[in-house]
């Protein structure tokens, strides 16, 4: 005699099993977007404020004085350091 409940049952679990590993991998696929997403957002944030306080401090000793004291505090590596001051960023 064939146990036709057991089987399926075994084959509704295998189906949902399977359902939801597509929904994991969908998921996953879905996060990874969303850090790629956030990630670009963050580097064009920079970009766009990174050149307007250029553009401002172009425009304003004072304003350059006070962007030079904090980027200096911040950029602690030797040869960025140097860079800066090759484009006029030291004091």
């Amino acid at each position: 005699m064939q146990n036709t409940d057991g089987d399926r049952t075994n084959s509704r679990l295998e189906l949902l099993r399977a359902r939801e590993k597509q929904i994991r991998e969908a998921l996953a696929a879905e996060q990874t977007k969303l850090a790629k997403r956030q990630r670009r957002d963050a580097a064009r944030e920079e970009t766009l404020i990174g050149a307007a306080v250029v553009r401002a401090a172009t425009q304003s000793s004072q304003f350059k004085r006070a962007v030079m004291q904090v980027a200096l505090a911040q950029v602690t590596d030797s040869k960025q350091r140097t860079f800066l001051a090759s484009r006029g960023w030291s004091e």
